[in-house]
């Protein structure tokens, strides 16, 4: 949030400088403050990027900030689910947010709250609580899908359980080619990537923007090879990918004679060569 003040942009939020500083110095008390004696302005934008107070507390990792948040919204699910689905300036929600940090109690504490508010309304619950988790910011992105980019793995697992096994292959994927497998191995985040295949195995066989599968992904990072914590959790991932591409190649023996499958061959025993 610094580089707000540094290009002096400072002027756009007038009226709301006190909580913006605030947040800007990380003085939550402060900001709690001034929203006890203005809850009208809770989903108003702060910063240039239009995040919220809501915004601030959950990719700062203070549930206790989030807590006392909620509790100045008037007391109706509505009030909580619009707070919650209000997006900044790149589409993120609050839960987009929270995904990217390891705050899994944050996020615990956010279905609970909205589940609490719809009362006895369960299905209301249920159905505010999907429509919050499969909103995509402007990449095309899940609070899932956010969290797997950044190797949250517990929160990954968390949002999957609460989203359900029968409409995971919505979150794995998002505008562009680029998979939740994909976005995971480029990041190194293999326990991620592994999660992931056990979740849809069909993630092996995905091209990226440049079509490239997760197995040319890898070999284009030697460095990862080297790292002797790695080396078990690639394996996993080697054997998940590589399967998947023997299985593909017995069902279409045509497939071997193109370029593409004498390729895939080829990287494959490559692979297998350095010993793994």
């Amino acid at each position: 949030m610094a580089r707000d003040l540094e290009n002096g942009k400072e002027e756009r939020f007038a009226g709301l400088k006190k909580p913006y500083l605030a947040a800007l110095r990380e003085d939550w008390d402060d900001l709690k403050c001034f929203f006890d004696n203005n809850p009208e302005h809770l989903r108003s934008p702060l910063t240039i990027d239009k995040d919220s107070a809501f915004h601030i507390a959950a990719y700062s990792g203070e549930k206790e900030l989030l807590q006392h948040l909620v509790q100045l919204l008037p007391p109706s699910s509505s009030s909580l689910f619009e707070a919650l689905n209000k997006t900044n300036k790149h589409g993120n929600n609050t839960f987009h947010e929270v995904a990217m940090t390891d705050r899994v109690d944050t996020a615990k504490f956010l279905v609970k709250k909205l589940q609490a508010a719809s009362g006895a309304d369960e299905v209301c619950g249920s159905s505010r609580l999907k429509e919050l988790l499969e909103e995509r910011n402007q990449l095309g992105e899940t609070p899932l899908y956010r969290a797997a980019a950044l190797g949250r793995t517990k929160m990954a697992k968390f949002l999957a359980k609460k989203i359900g096994n029968s409409n995971l292959n919505y979150h794995f994927r998002r505008n562009d080619p680029v998979s939740i497998l994909h976005i995971a191995v480029i990041g190194q985040h293999f326990d991620t990537a592994i999660w992931s295949l056990g979740k849809d195995k069909e993630l092996a066989k995905g091209l990226e923007t440049n079509n490239l599968t997760c197995l040319h992904l890898l070999a284009k990072m030697p460095s990862a090879f080297r790292s002797s914590s790695h080396i078990g959790i690639l394996k996993k991932i080697l054997c998940y990918c590589l399967r998947s591409q023997m299985e593909d190649e017995d069902n279409d023996d045509d497939d071997d004679d193109t370029d593409n499958g004498r390729d895939h061959k080829k990287f494959s025993r490559s692979i297998w060569a350095l010993g793994l």
